[in-house]
């Protein structure tokens, strides 16, 4: 094995052991999906600010 891609957060805690090796290429995707993470929050907290779990209950809806 010649090169480790992680496609994790939290990964500090293996990269110690790897970066031990220094015939081995180890590359992150850290902040990949940040922007994601980002509008998904947002959007969460428009929703319960427009209270959209209460209106959904009221409907009968599914707000899970």
């Amino acid at each position: 094995m010649r090169w480790v891609q992680l496609h994790y957060a939290g990964v500090e805690h293996v990269m110690d052991v790897l970066l031990m090796r220094p015939d081995l290429l180890v590359t992150l995707l850290s902040g990949a999906a940040a922007s994601q993470t980002a509008e998904h929050v947002l959007t969460m907290l428009l929703a319960l600010a427009r209270q959209l779990p209460a209106l959904a209950a009221a409907r009968g809806a599914s707000v899970e």
